[in-house]
């Protein structure tokens, strides 16, 4: 080069370079691997709000459901991911306290039922949070919308004291359902919603005959904003803290102190129904501490004495839960289905369980708990775990096919023996 041109030419034609520049940028070289990678790490990694690496999470976050909900999915990169989080050496989170510390200022009740059922549930859902991919089967007026239509109708038909419950809940349908198509299958649901919606407000005229207690609290905020926050104390952890929101409180004056009674709506059908022996699933495993948590809730944020607590199912309609024995005595006509009634030091005690309980699930979650260890086997399965394409268990691995087929196989012997006899 040099004896091709003079020196005065060569200085102009003559350009330093790095290495780097040699590097094409990155939209030329990217490959999907790339981008599996990338998507890999960075949903194995703790999300953090306001860190540098929020953005990449949420790249991260958002390539990963569209490439599960394109046309074609990348099953490549369902299964890279699996890898990935099945790795014991990768997403160790045991070493990273004072990051989950930060990640958890507050608890809720709904934490703790997950990390119960399954800690892989709990971590893909509130430290990873992942994107759950929704159902074209539940598009519309999906389970979750029809919940929300119902809890709206009751706090505006109570709050407003509306006397009118079938415009309040036209309103709110029409305002909740604006952009979905309404077919006969969606009027179907609506009839049962309204069917539902009715039945619940008929059952609370009876009990308002019998009892003093009136709705004071609708949907009631605690731990946001400036709410007061429940507070549970604990040597190694120090305050726990938790928010929530509770959907119903009645309220009246019991011997000069202002008591409650906690209502929590389920329009989903099944789940925990809150006999004697669910609340002993609650206070030996901790299985689910909504209740108490409000509760607890009730009496330190609100100053309420609370006299109970009781889900509402909607479907079928039915109260199930706690009652002071001293709300019998008010009303000794009230039902005895549904109700388990407990002394207050009975209350107190359940209570204190669920304490003990709350700080056993804190220092897992705090130590990174993220295994794959399902309580109930049932809801692995599609439609019912929305983490199911990443997660790395098997349904019926861990003996459960075994433990099955040999109750199977000895139904099966009896059924053959009773037929042989026969």
């Amino acid at each position: 080069m040099k004896r091709l041109f003079s020196p005065e030419s060569y200085q102009k034609i003559l350009r330093q370079r790095t290495h780097s520049d040699f590097v094409p940028e990155a939209k030329d070289i990217l490959t999907r691997k790339d981008m599996r990678d990338f998507v890999c790490y960075h949903l194995n990694t703790p999300y953090r709000s306001g860190s540098k690496q929020e953005g990449d999470h949420v790249t991260a976050r958002a390539l990963y459901n569209k490439a599960r909900a394109g046309a074609v999915a990348d099953l490549e990169l369902v299964e890279d991911l699996k890898v990935a989080l099945g790795t014991p050496a990768v997403g160790n989170m045991g070493a990273h306290r004072g990051l989950m510390e930060q990640i958890f200022p507050f608890y809720k009740a709904t934490q703790f039922r997950d990390l119960a059922q399954c800690p892989f549930l709990h971590f893909a859902r509130y430290v990873l949070r992942l994107k759950a991919l929704e159902s074209l089967a539940e598009e519309g007026l999906n389970p979750p919308r029809q919940g929300k239509i119902i809890h709206e109708t009751l706090m505006r038909y109570y709050r407003h004291k509306a006397k009118d419950v079938a415009g309040t809940f036209e309103d709110v349908f029409a305002g909740s359902t604006r952009g979905i198509r309404i077919g006969l299958n969606e009027l179907r649901i609506r009839d049962e919603m309204f069917t539902a919606v009715e039945a619940l407000i008929e059952e609370d005229r009876r009990y308002e005959a019998m009892l003093p207690f009136r709705p004071a609290y609708l949907e009631k905020k605690f731990g946001y904003g400036g709410d007061s926050t429940l507070e549970i104390q604990d040597a190694v952890h120090g305050a726990i803290r938790i928010r929530g929101r509770i959907d119903r409180i009645d309220e009246a004056e019991i011997d000069g102190k202002r008591a409650g009674l906690i209502l929590d709506y389920k329009y989903s059908k099944g789940g925990l129904t809150l006999t004697k022996s669910g609340l002993k699933k609650i206070e030996d495993e901790g299985v689910d501490l909504q209740l108490p948590i409000y509760m607890m809730a009730a009496r330190e944020c609100l100053n309420l004495t609370p006299l109970g607590a009781q889900l509402y199912q909607l479907r079928p309609p039915e109260r199930s839960g706690i009652l002071d024995v001293r709300v019998k005595q008010m009303a000794p006509s009230l039902p005895a289905k549904g109700a388990v009634l407990w002394t207050e030091e009975e209350i107190e005690s359940f209570l204190e369980h669920s304490k003990t309980h709350i700080r056993r699930y804190v220092g897992r979650v705090l130590a990174g708990d993220s295994k794959v260890s399902p309580r109930d086997l049932d809801r692995c399965e599609e439609g019912k775990c929305e983490f199911l394409d990443v997660c790395r268990f098997e349904k019926w691995s861990g003996g459960r096919k075994e433990g099955r087929g040999k109750e199977g196989r000895k139904g099966k012997r009896r059924k053959e023996g009773g037929k042989n006899e026969a």
